[in-house]
């Protein structure tokens, strides 16, 4: 009798506490794939260990602790990638870039060619190509890259910078502020492209690991790109159609650019390299295109005016925080969908070769 008590007790006992453990469990997939793979048994453990007997569910206190370990988890994922990875990262983004730079090169060279062919036009195509000379050194660069050259690019790139910040100062001299304001996207990606390209080492690794036929295709991208983006060019109150002819066809191509390049992005998000990659060009791009709805918010009397101008300040919140919630998304979704989440450690099978072990 004693015996079925104590039978029905201890049976009470384990379905309370699987009943605690599948709670546990729930508020566990809080955290990162990653991080539960590799601490999920173990948390649990601890915190069944310390749970008072005869639970069944866990308490407020608890769940408000585990969530908020679950978003500084989350927080380190999102931020903290593996040294390997930021290395070979950094590498891919020193041929990345300089390659995405040939987007504006590409319009500098359009304006040049149709200033010939638009006389009207021809003052206000060279106004828009003001800084040409720092795009012309720019397609050097690339041209080193897509050779396989990138190791002896840093030089013509410093010179490119330099060329660049040179402009942007005598513009920002001349009161043109806007114009300076829509080019600090492409300071940015200048600045980082210069720096990466400092390494030699860093350049040679970006060249491995990016092959010949993936650096062509992508400056064959950001080529028709650039050529679509030129058609419907606003200037002086006359729109410019770009190129004859074609204008549906070369949207068309762009749009079909785009949706390879962001399905090549969501693939290569899978990957270590691509949790580092495409989170840093997202970062870049969105603090382009804010930087962009910011300024378009101004006007040069803004930036001339003495007294109190107004420079929409909740523009200039949306530049500081438009990058880093695109690096925070780009890097959780890649943490989400990623190819190489760690085996789950057999922790019975560990147990019994500590038994085993000890017996011996």
């Amino acid at each position: 009798m004693s015996g079925d008590a104590g039978q029905a007790a201890q049976d009470e006992a384990s379905s309370r506490t699987a009943a605690l453990a599948a709670s546990y469990r729930r508020i566990l997939r809080l955290f990162p794939p990653r991080y539960r793979a590799e601490r999920e048994e173990e948390m649990l453990a601890v915190l069944l260990d310390c749970a008072e007997p005869g639970r069944t569910t866990t308490s407020w206190a608890e769940r408000l602790d585990l969530g908020r370990l679950a978003a500084v988890a989350w927080v380190r994922t999102a931020l903290g990638p593996s040294a390997e990875a930021r290395r070979d990262g950094a590498a891919v983004l020193a041929i990345l870039l300089p390659l995405l730079l040939l987007f504006p090169s590409g319009r500098i060279a359009l304006a040049g060619a149709e200033s010939r062919r638009y006389h009207v036009l021809r003052d206000y195509l060279l106004l828009a190509a003001w800084d040409w000379p720092a795009w012309l050194l720019w397609t050097g660069v690339a041209a080193l890259v897509l050779v396989g050259l990138a190791r002896w690019a840093r030089w013509p790139a410093v010179a490119a910078l330099s060329v660049y910040v040179a402009v942007l100062a005598h513009q920002l001299s001349a009161h043109n502020g806007t114009s300076f304001a829509r080019a600090s996207g492409w300071l940015l990606a200048q600045v980082v492209a210069a720096a990466l390209l400092w390494s030699p080492m860093r350049a040679q690794r970006g060249t491995e690991l990016v092959r010949a036929r993936w650096r062509w295709a992508i400056a064959a991208g950001v080529a028709v790109l650039s050529v679509a983006a030129w058609q419907g060019v606003f200037l002086a109150g006359t729109v410019y159609m770009g190129p004859r002819g074609h204008g549906d066809a070369y949207r068309l191509a762009a749009g079909a650019v785009v949706v390879a390049g962001l399905g090549a992005a969501f693939v290569w998000l899978r990957r270590p390299t691509g949790r580092v990659v495409v989170p840093g060009v997202a970062a870049c791009a969105a603090f382009a295109l804010a930087v962009r709805a910011w300024s378009s918010q101004l006007s040069d009397s803004d930036w001339r005016s003495s007294a109190s101008p107004d420079l929409h300040l909740e523009g200039l919140v949306l530049v500081v925080v438009a990058p880093v919630v695109a690096l925070l998304v780009t890097r959780i979704l890649g943490e989400l969908i990623r190819l190489d989440p760690p085996p789950r450690t057999d922790h019975a099978a560990a147990s019994s070769a500590a038994s085993a072990t000890g017996e011996g």
